[in-house]
This record gives C-alpha cells, structure tokens and sequence, in this order.
C-alpha cells in the first residue's frame, strides 16, 4: 500500500496494466490470499489490499473489508492484473512494486516501513487519518485526537477523556 502511495496518481485501476508486487518470502506465509471470497480473507491478501489501494478505498477502514467489495466485477477483473513476487534480499518491512501502465510505461517504486517517515507532520497526518478510519463515528474522533495531542503537557491522565 504504501509503495502505491509512493505512486501518487499513477496507482490507479483504470491506469493499471500490470503490478508486480515484490515482498520478502516470508510474507506470503500470512498475506498470500491469491483470490480472496471474504472480506477477511482480503485483509491477508496482498493483491487485493494492493487493488483496493489502486480503488481509492480506504485500507485503514475495518468496514471496507466486506463480502460484497471482494465480489465486485471491479475488483475481480483488477486482481487478475497483480502479482506477487520474492526477493529474499528484503526485509519483512521493506517491499517493492512494479506498476505497468496501460500506456506501456513501468514506474518502480520502493518502501521501507521499518524506517519512520521523516516528515514529521505527514506522518502525523497519516496517523491521524488511520485512526479517524479506525474510529468511524463510534467516538468523537477529533476530540480524541486533540486530547491524545496535548497527552504529553497534562499534569495527570486520569480524568482526561
């Protein structure tokens, strides 16, 4: 996912020819669903975590890994155009992808996720949207993350939230 990312605009459905997923072969011992049937089946499954980043929908969201997304003509149809390939020169952190365009153009791309983001406010940013997906609307989301901000200058926790 986040090689995809790393991508931007070009990791698209409808600009995807082929994608080759390159992961440590270890990796494949958990996330290797080859065709899901199930939402949870997806989320062990790095083909179609890998198409549903490239359908723009939201990986961080537990409700978007349902039985009716995997079914999809959608879905189906953009998992026959993804690979999953080894390297055993990676790390269980580190994965590479090789987007093919349907215009014939290659775009390679890799990511490290053992190593923190430098930018310290995109990274704060993605943590903020990964839990505003995790949370949904069973807590006040914004409220949290405010206090969760201001954790480090409170006198004492207790009493906080």
């Amino acid at each position: 996912i986040e090689c995809l990312l790393n991508l931007g605009n070009l990791a698209q459905a409808a600009n995807c020819d082929h994608l080759e997923i390159i992961v440590k072969p270890a990796l494949l011992n958990v996330c290797n669903i080859e065709i899901p049937a199930t939402g949870l089946q997806a989320k062990f499954s790095l083909r179609a975590t890998a198409c549903f980043a490239m359908m723009r929908l939201d990986t961080a969201n537990p409700l978007t890994y349902n039985d009716d997304v995997v079914q999809t003509q959608a879905l189906r149809a953009l998992i026959q155009r993804v690979s999953v390939v080894t390297d055993d020169d990676l790390t269980s952190t580190q994965s590479r992808v090789k987007l093919t365009t349907i215009s014939g153009d290659v775009h390679e791309t890799f990511s490290d996720m053992g190593i923190a983001i430098a930018d310290i406010e995109l990274q704060q940013s993605r943590l903020d949207a990964k839990y505003r997906s995790l949370a949904g609307n069973k807590i006040d989301s914004e409220f949290m993350l405010t206090r969760l901000a201001s954790l480090e200058t409170l006198p004492a926790i207790l009493g906080t939230f």
